[in-house]
């Protein structure tokens, strides 16, 4: 199956469209965080994604980033996805290659989403804010 899309869905079957998933598009041309990007990364999901808004700080470098309302850019994302969807299906060594390096800069880019590293930044943020106050 190429494509499905879905309308709102409940937290088990979001996870179970996830899990069943190879590829998450967002045709978003407005659009703050996203965290739809970020849970589609979390299910090792390949991205497609409108550079809108703050998505290209969500994503991180962890998908490919097209022009909002351009649907040729979108057509050419999509086809050469699915083109690299095939080669993995054929077991092609070179997008194997590809997929475990997508892997290993997606994992980076997570981890500065988990809460300790939210903490950390904002103790510090915090900090440098207190001692600014304190100088004046």
């Amino acid at each position: 199956r190429f494509a499905t899309v879905h309308g709102q869905v409940g937290e088990t079957q979001l996870a179970a469209a996830y899990a069943e998933a190879t590829t998450f598009v967002s045709g978003s041309s407005h659009e703050g965080f996203c965290m739809p990007i970020i849970e589609a990364l979390a299910a090792q999901c390949r991205v497609i994604a409108t550079d809108a808004g703050a998505t290209s700080d969500t994503l991180g470098g962890g998908g490919r980033l097209i022009a909002p309302l351009d649907p040729e850019a979108m057509c050419d994302a999509l086809l050469e996805e699915l083109n690299f969807q095939l080669l993995l299906s054929a077991h092609d060594h070179t997008a194997q290659m590809r997929l475990e390096a997508w892997h290993s800069r997606v994992q980076e880019h997570l981890r500065s989403f988990a809460w300790e590293a939210f903490a950390e930044r904002t103790r510090t943020a915090v900090s440098a804010a207190l001692g600014q106050v304190h100088r004046q």
